[in-house]
C-alpha cells in the first residue's frame, strides 16, 4: 500500500538536515591560549589525534536528524488510502417531507434526526443526497457535499408550515440519481403519506426507474380541529362601524366540543364554547362587533384547551384596511342616485358634494376637492361641466358617466372620449324589460356577483337605453340585442365608466334591487383608483409589491405582529424559489416593484418602507387548508404508476471501480499524521535533555 502526501512541497524542509550535520563537523577555534616555549615543537607533530571532519557524537547526530525528518514528514500530511480504488456501492436520496401535516406527532423532527444520523455514519462507499419538500422542493445536500457539513445543514432545518407536491420531490430526486455513481440507487421518502398529496398528481407520465422506500402507513383515525377560510368585512349601520368575521371550523375524529376565541388588535372580543353537530365535518361561524374604521384591524381566531394531533392549524388570522372616506362630486337629477349616495347611507364610505352648473363655472381647476365625479350626460351641454370632466380625467380622478341625453353638442364631446353615439341618438325601448345577456364577471365592478350571496345580476332588467359604441373601450355588459350597456374607456388617464342608461325606474329596475347601493359603491371605489390590498397569503408564497407613490425608499421592512408588538424582519428579494431574511436592510425596490417570499411562519406581518413608518399593507399568513385533512394513503400504487418499464433495457451504469480521493477531514482522522508529529516532538525533547546533561559539570 503506497503512502501519499497532501502537501508534498513541504518535503523541501528536509534540506534542513544539513544544519545538525554542519554543527557536528565544524571545528571551533580555541580562545584564551597560553603559549609555553617548551610546547612550541608540538605543533609540528605529523599525526592528528582525531580524524578531521568526522562526527564526534553519532547518537546525538542521528537523534537530531530523526527529529527533524519526523517533523517535516508530519507537516507534509502523509496518509494511507484505505483502498487503491474505492467503489461507490450505493447512491441514496432522502426526501424529507417538511410540510405542515408532517409536524403531527413530531414526525418531521424524527425524520430529520434519522437523516442526520445516516450522514454521520455513512462510509465513503455510500453517496447521500437530501431533498427538502416544501412549497417547492429544493436540494439541501448534494452527493458531493462533505458529510459532516451536510449533517449540520440538515440539523439546522426547522419545521415548515407550507404544502408541497410528492410528485415534484420525486422528480428532483430522480434527476439527482441520474447523475449518481452508485451501482445501487434508492429513494427514501420520510413523510406522513398524506392522501391528498398523492392523489393530486395521478395523471403524471412514468419517470421513475430506481428503488423506492416509503414510510409505514398510518391506519388509525387521527383527530384534528382546524380553522380555515377567514373572511372579514366592514358594515356601517347608522353611526356605528361594525366588523363581520366569518370562518370555517373543520372537525376530524370524535371531537364534540371546542372553545373558540376571537381577538382583534390584541384584545379578546369573544370566547365561546361550540357544540359540534354530529356527523358534520365542518361548520361556518360568524361574529359581529364594533370597531374603529380609521385603523387597520388585525384579528385572530384560535381554538383553546383542545388537544389534537396538529396544533399548528388551530389558529387563523385576518385583517381589514382602514376606511378612508372618498370624496364624491355628484351632478345628477336622479332622486335614486341622490338618495343612494346620501350621507346617511354612504357614511364612512363617501362624502357627497352636490354640484350644479353655476358652482362649477365659478371654481378653478385646482379647486376640485373630490376623488370621483358622477354625472349624467345632460349636463355636458355646459362648457364648464365638460371642462371639469376633462380636467378630472387628466388629473387621474375617476368619472362615472350615465348617458341620459344625446344632443349634437354632447355627441361631439363624447367623440373626444372615444364614445360614438351613431346616427340614432334616440332611446331604444325594450318592451319586456329584458336584462343583461353577457356580463364580464371577472371585472372588479361585477366580481361580487360571482357569489350568490351578493345577488343575481340576471335579475336586473333594463327597459330603455341609448345605443352607443366606443372604439377605445372595454365592453363590460351587453343587452339581449347585443348593444353595449356598460363599458370602461381605455383612452383616458383617469378611469371612466360609461352607462348607456340612467339609474331611474323608467329605464331599469336596479334602484329597487338590494344590490343597487353595493354596486354603486363598487363602481365608485373602482374608478377611485385606490391601491387594492391583498392580505391573504400562504407560507412561502412569492409576493410582488408594486410601488404606488414616489417614495425614495430603497427597501421594504416586514414586521411581524405578535401580542400587539412589532418584531422587525427585513425581507430580501426572492431567489431560486426561496426567500431570505437578514438582519441588515438590503435594497429591494427595482423598476418600481419589490419581489420577496412571504415568511413561513403563520401570523400578521406589516409591510413598510425602510424610511417611512406608514403601514403599506398587512400580510395574513395562514396554513394551507389541505394540510389539515389528516387522511393517509399507501403510496405504492402511485409510485408504481410513475415507474417506467425498464425490462430489457441496458444499464446505463458501467460496472467498474471508481477511484475517489479522500477529503482533508478523512485524512485527519488517520493516526499516521498524529504519530509522526508526536514522535518528532519526543525526539526534540530527548535531544534537549541529552545536550543539557552533557554540558553539566562533572
Amino acid at each position: 500500500m503506497s503512502v501519499s502526501f497532501l502537501y508534498p512541497l513541504l518535503w523541501l524542509g528536509a534540506l534542513a538536515v544539513a544544519v545538525p550535520v554542519w554543527l557536528h563537523l565544524r571545528r571551533k577555534e580555541e580562545s584564551n591560549l597560553v603559549h609555553f616555549s617548551a610546547m612550541r615543537f608540538l605543533d609540528d607533530q605529523p599525526i592528528a589525534r582525531r580524524r578531521p571532519l568526522w562526527p564526534r557524537d553519532w547518537l546525538l547526530l542521528l537523534l537530531r536528524l530523526a527529529a527533524l525528518l519526523l517533523l517535516v514528514t508530519a507537516f507534509a500530511w502523509p496518509y494511507l488510502p484505505e483502498h487503491d480504488e474505492v467503489i461507490i456501492r450505493e447512491s441514496r436520496v432522502y426526501i424529507l417531507d417538511n410540510t405542515l401535516s408532517h409536524q403531527r406527532a413530531s414526525g418531521f423532527t424524527q425524520s430529520r434526526d434519522k437523516i442526520e444520523k445516516a450522514l454521520q455514519v455513512a462510509g465513503i462507499e455510500t453517496q447521500i443526497a437530501v431533498v427538502e419538500l416544501t412549497s417547492a422542493p429544493r436540494v439541501i445536500v448534494a452527493f458531493g457535499d462533505e458529510k459532516q457539513q451536510a449533517a449540520a445543514r440538515v440539523r439546522d432545518l426547522q419545521p415548515s408550515f407550507q404544502r408541497g407536491s410528492y410528485l415534484a420531490a420525486f422528480r428532483v430526486a430522480a434527476g439527482l440519481l441520474e447523475q449518481s455513481l452508485g451501482h445501487e440507487r434508492k429513494m427514501i421518502l420520510l413523510g406522513d403519506s398524506q392522501e391528498n398529496q398523492w392523489s393530486e398528481s395521478l395523471q403524471s407520465p412514468p419517470f421513475l426507474q430506481d428503488a423506492i422506500e416509503l414510510p409505514e402507513l398510518v391506519t388509525e383515525s387521527v383527530p384534528n380541529i382546524a380553522l380555515m377560510e377567514p373572511k372579514a368585512r366592514r358594515i356601517f349601520v347608522g353611526d356605528d362601524a361594525l366588523v363581520e368575521c366569518e370562518f370555517r371550523l373543520f372537525r376530524q375524529g370524535e371531537i364534540e366540543n371546542v372553545t373558540i376565541v376571537i381577538e382583534a388588535n390584541g384584545e379578546e372580543i369573544v370566547r365561546r364554547e361550540i357544540a359540534l353537530p354530529e356527523n358534520a365535518e365542518s361548520i361556518t361561524l360568524t361574529h359581529v362587533w364594533k370597531t374603529n374604521p380609521a385603523h387597520w384591524l388585525c384579528g385572530r381566531v384560535r381554538v383553546v384547551d383542545e388537544p389534537d394531533e396538529l396544533a399548528a392549524d388551530d389558529s387563523i388570522v385576518f385583517s381589514l384596511p382602514p376606511v378612508r372616506e372618498g370624496r364624491l362630486g355628484l351632478l345628477t337629477n336622479s332622486k335614486y342616485l341622490r338618495t343612494a349616495l346620501s350621507p346617511e347611507i354612504m357614511r364612512g364610505r363617501w362624502q357627497r358634494q352636490l354640484l350644479n352648473e353655476s358652482s362649477i363655472a365659478d371654481r378653478a381647476r385646482d379647486d376640485a376637492d373630490f376623488d370621483v365625479l358622477c354625472l349624467e350626460s345632460q349636463f355636458l351641454s355646459s362648457a364648464s361641466v365638460r371642462t371639469l370632466l376633462l380636467d378630472s380625467l387628466n388629473d387621474g380622478r375617476g368619472v362615472v358617466l350615465l348617458i341620459d341625453r344625446v344632443t349634437p353638442v354632447i355627441s361631439s364631446f363624447l367623440r373626444q372620449l372615444g364614445v360614438v353615439s351613431g346616427e340614432r341618438p334616440d332611446v331604444r325601448q325594450v318592451g319586456d324589460g329584458q336584462g343583461f345577456r353577457y356580463v364580464f364577471l371577472d371585472h372588479p365592478v361585477f366580481a361580487a356577483f360571482r357569489s350568490a350571496d351578493f345577488g343575481n345580476i340576471m335579475d336586473i332588467a333594463v327597459h330603455r337605453y341609448r345605443p352607443i359604441d366606443a372604439s377605445n373601450a372595454m365592453p363590460l355588459a351587453f343587452s339581449r340585442q347585443g348593444d353595449v350597456l356598460l363599458f370602461e374607456s381605455t383612452k383616458t388617464k383617469g378611469k371612466l365608466l360609461i352607462f348607456a342608461f340612467t339609474m331611474d325606474r323608467t329605464e331599469t329596475n336596479w334602484p329597487l334591487d338590494p344590490t343597487f347601493v353595493p354596486f354603486l359603491d363598487k363602481c365608485l371605489q373602482y374608478v377611485r383608483s385606490q391601491p387594492e390590498f391583498q392580505t391573504a397569503f400562504l407560507p412561502g408564497e412569492t409576493f410582488i409589491w408594486k410601488v404606488q407613490d414616489e417614495s425614495d425608499a430603497e427597501g421594504l421592512v416586514l414586521r411581524r405582529i405578535e401580542a400587539n408588538q412589532r418584531i422587525t424582519t427585513v425581507v430580501e428579494p426572492a431567489a431560486g424559489g426561496t426567500g431570505h431574511r437578514s438582519a441588515d436592510v438590503h435594497p429591494l425596490i427595482e423598476n418600481a416593484e419589490a419581489r420577496f417570499v412571504v415568511p413561513d411562519r403563520p401570523g400578521h406581518y406589516e409591510l413598510v418602507y425602510d424610511n417611512l413608518p406608514e403601514i403599506l399593507t398587512v400580510l395574513d399568513v395562514n396554513p394551507p387548508i389541505e394540510e389539515s385533512v389528516l387522511d393517509f394513503a399507501d403510496g405504492n400504487e402511485f409510485v408504481d404508476a410513475w415507474k417506467r418499464d425498464t425490462t430489457g433495457s441496458e444499464s446505463t451504469q458501467d460496472d467498474h471501480s471508481l477511484a475517489l480521493e479522500l477529503s482533508k477531514l478523512e485524512i485527519l482522522r488517520q493516526h499516521v499524521w498524529w504519530w509522526l508529529l508526536l514522535l518528532g516532538l519526543a525526539a526534540v525533547v530527548i535531544e534537549t535533555v541529552w545536550v543539557s546533561l552533557k554540558r553539566a559539570p562533572a
